[in-house]
């Protein structure tokens, strides 16, 4: 949570603006553009170190449980200063168009390949000792430098590789401007984002016993499995949504959204019939005989998050077109009608209760926000299984009159 405060919404805002320099070919701007955001970063990683060490300093102990020294404190504050910046650079690269870099390196879990070095070093920790926690930090913190090396590289690169010749026509907006008119309000959606997938848990935590708790969470992360597919095709793109905006091609931006919609609903549903008709195998599967039990609110879930995956990427077409005060308008009106309704829910029909808010608030708010889209830009953002079809039947027909040596 702490590295929102770093990210500062510049993940997302590097992609809009660098998108709109290149649909208009400012090819001039884009480091300047850069420049100007580094030093938004530099002031969000101060107010993020303010704010980890003051919440750590005063309840620490409460937190993991034992007293922190300030060695502790200072390696949580690299730690979570090394999250938002990988999280920052690899978006970067993805604006950019080095996808590849902004998949392998980058993303809110530092990385496969952050992980993967990480998961070495405490494999080498464990064998010659037992490691603390503060010593799974450190190594966490060792394993970002090379990731955290290749994404400047990358980055460098990707701006060496930058046509010389610009015929752009925009002013790179000051660096204050920026931060008030557009960071603040990606910022509160990703704060309000971050808890609405979380916060439903905390909130039951207070209303119910801790079995109910673990029952409930069990449920939560089966439906995230859900829109994976979505997450994935989002990641393809988010990075053409600002450029085809900016260029006015409507058309071929709602045929990219519905076909990687499409795409990804495919997986989404498979599952969510499969989840339907036997949630209590799959719970028992994934977490245990004793979770089977909330099947039902396993099926409750269901349909909210079914429609989360079928209004397609309306959320990034919002805020990547302009409209992210739309969009945290949207979120906070859900995030209130969960907080103020799951209390008496959860008193009468217990985790059944609150995952029918859940579903309810989550298939509410993407339908708000799908057709908000269809208003303010004039595109949709569901389904076309015939866009899909079209664009996957050329790779088929190459694939398959394809010459082998």
């Amino acid at each position: 949570m702490l590295s929102l405060i770093a990210v500062f919404g510049l993940d997302q805002l590097v992609i809009l603006k660098t998108g709109q320099l290149f649909a208009v070919g400012g090819y001039h701007e884009i480091r300047p553009l850069l420049r100007s955001f580094l030093r938004t970063t530099l002031c969000s990683s101060m107010a993020c170190v303010a704010v980890t060490t003051i919440l750590f300093s005063c309840l620490g102990s409460v937190i993991v449980s034992q007293p922190l020294t300030w060695v502790s404190i200072v390696l949580i504050c690299a730690f979570t200063l090394a999250r938002a910046t990988i999280q920052i650079m690899g978006e970067s690269c993805r604006a950019l168009y080095d996808p590849k870099s902004a998949n392998l390196l980058g993303g809110t879990s530092t990385g496969p390949l952050t992980i993967t070095i990480f998961l070495a070093l405490l494999y080498i920790a464990s064998a010659i000792g037992e490691p603390t926690w503060t010593t799974a930090i450190f190594l966490y913190i060792v394993a970002t430098l090379p990731t955290l090396w290749l994404l400047y590289r990358n980055i460098f690169f990707a701006l060496q590789q930058l046509p010389t010749s610009s015929s752009g026509f925009l002013v790179t907006s000051s660096s204050g401007k920026i931060t008030w008119s557009s960071c603040i309000p990606i910022f509160l959606a990703s704060l309000i984002g971050f808890y609405s997938g979380r916060g439903d848990t905390l909130l039951l935590s207070f209303l119910s016993t801790p079995i109910d708790v673990a029952r409930y969470e069990a449920t939560r992360r089966l439906t995230l499995l859900l829109t994976i597919p979505l997450g994935i095709a989002n990641l393809s793109v988010v990075s053409s949504i600002a450029k085809l905006q900016t260029q006015g091609d409507k058309r071929r931006l709602q045929n990219v959204l519905r076909s990687t919609s499409a795409i990804a609903s495919i997986p989404s549903a498979l599952l969510s019939v499969l989840c339907y008709w036997f949630p209590g195998q799959f719970l028992s599967f994934f977490f245990g005989e004793e979770f089977s039990d909330a099947a039902t609110a396993l099926r409750l879930l269901i349909p909210g998050h079914l429609c989360f995956v079928l209004a397609g990427s309306c959320t990034l077409v919002l805020i990547h077109t302009g409209h992210p005060k739309a969009s945290l308008c949207v979120s906070v009106l859900a995030a209130t009608f969960v907080v103020f309704l799951s209390p008496f829910c959860v008193g009468l029909y217990g985790i059944e209760g609150m995952a029918t808010i859940i579903s309810i608030a989550v298939g509410v708010e993407h339908v708000a926000k799908w057709l908000i889209v269809r208003r303010v830009e004039g595109v949709w953002t569901h389904p076309s299984y015939s866009s899909a079809f079209s664009v996957v039947m050329p790779f088929a027909s190459s694939a398959k009159n394809a010459k082998i040596p």
